[in-house]
């Protein structure tokens, strides 16, 4: 897994946690969030590796949904949709 995989899954799993908080799971909660947490350090540090440059920058941008104009960054149009972000279960259908 790469670093942006990484930064993904971690947003991926957040939005999980968030979900499952409203059904009342403190134990699946903690765990989600926890898994997100590891994601996120990892993806930290992969971006911290590479400095932000180069030709995983794109993908990092991508990632983070961000575009870079000059000096500095800018939000991205929001990304198609994606049943994990979604609210919906991996491995579950509605």
């Amino acid at each position: 897994m790469n670093g942006q995989q990484h930064y993904i899954t971690a947003e991926q799993l957040l939005i999980e946690a968030d979900a499952e908080r409203g059904r009342g799971s403190t134990t699946t909660v903690a765990l989600l969030a926890s898994l997100a947490l590891a994601h996120a350090t990892l993806a930290n540090a992969a971006a911290a590796a590479i400095g932000g440059r180069g030709p995983e920058e794109r993908e990092w941008l991508d990632a983070a949904g961000t575009t870079r104009h000059g000096g500095g960054t800018e939000p991205r149009p929001p990304r198609p949709p994606n049943p994990h972000r979604d609210g919906e279960r991996r491995g579950e259908e509605t």
